[in-house]
């Protein structure tokens, strides 16, 4: 905890799907790639391993942070050895920090167009390919949750809000599903928003009904798909478009971050 850090708000991309939000007072994690601490607050987004992993391992080595997930994935917590306390499905903290979730629906799985990529990557990198079987080999083996990825509202203690999307905004997501939430979202201070491949256009037709001040493209995919040797989308075209359209968009790619000082 940082009850004298500088600025209102730093956003950090950590790489992976890993964000941190710096602030007044606790860090807030979302899908961390390196091991919480105790004073931490951890938000899952999704259940893929690459996303509950260090969480997993860190309450594995005895860290207690507070961790915010949909009830799906509070036994396996439990399992692992967070305290039930410990476990919320949102929060409201003593500050006047609160985290609220909704689930969204699941992406489909890998694109069979992929394949033949992913193959010649693993021939270009063979010992790259062989260095991640091995890896996956010594991990420990353990169960993540299965739980549908969530979209997550922020609101810090001076009224500002942060909306993190992850990869919701799809060519399949429903309507039925996502104007009904479009009241709970709009009108954010940053929205944050990732892009799966052949998603951009999804992307720019769904973006402008949020209202959002700052408009954040975060790269959720682009670390996974390199590892894996598939190809990967720029998203500085699609932020691009979204600026030429009005309004006041980023791209946040892994290891970079974007400070905002006043209100």
């Amino acid at each position: 905890m940082n009850d004298t850090y500088p600025y209102r708000l730093r956003l950090v991309h950590e790489g992976g799907q890993g964000l941190r939000l710096e602030r007044r007072g606790p860090l807030v994690l979302f899908d961390p790639v390196t091991p919480p601490s105790s004073g931490d607050i951890v938000v899952l987004t999704g259940a893929r391993p690459e996303q509950v992993g260090a969480t997993q391992r860190a309450i594995a080595g005895g860290a207690r942070p507070r961790v915010v997930a949909p009830v799906q994935a509070h036994d396996w917590l439990r399992a692992a050895g967070l305290p039930t306390d410990r476990a919320l499905v949102q929060l409201t903290d003593t500050d006047g920090l609160e985290i609220q979730q909704w689930a969204c629906p699941e992406s489909p799985g890998p694109r069979t167009e992929d394949a033949p990529a992913a193959l010649f990557g693993a021939l270009l990198r063979p010992r790259g390919a062989l260095r991640r079987a091995l890896q996956r080999r010594k991990a420990p083996a353990f169960s993540p949750p299965a739980f549908s990825p969530q979209v997550t509202r922020v609101t810090l203690p001076d009224g500002g809000r942060i909306v993190h999307l992850g990869l919701a905004l799809r060519t399949s997501t429903p309507a039925g599903w996502l104007e009904p939430l479009l009241p709970q979202l709009r009108g954010a201070e940053w929205l944050l928003l990732g892009s799966d491949v052949g998603q951009q256009d999804s992307v720019f037709h769904h973006a402008a009904s949020f209202q959002a001040h700052h408009l954040l493209l975060v790269d959720l995919v682009g670390d996974a798909r390199r590892a894996a040797g598939l190809p990967v989308e720029l998203l500085t075209p699609l932020a691009d478009r979204l600026c030429a359209s009005g309004q006041d968009a980023y791209v946040l790619p892994s290891g970079v971050s974007y400070r905002f000082e006043a209100a």
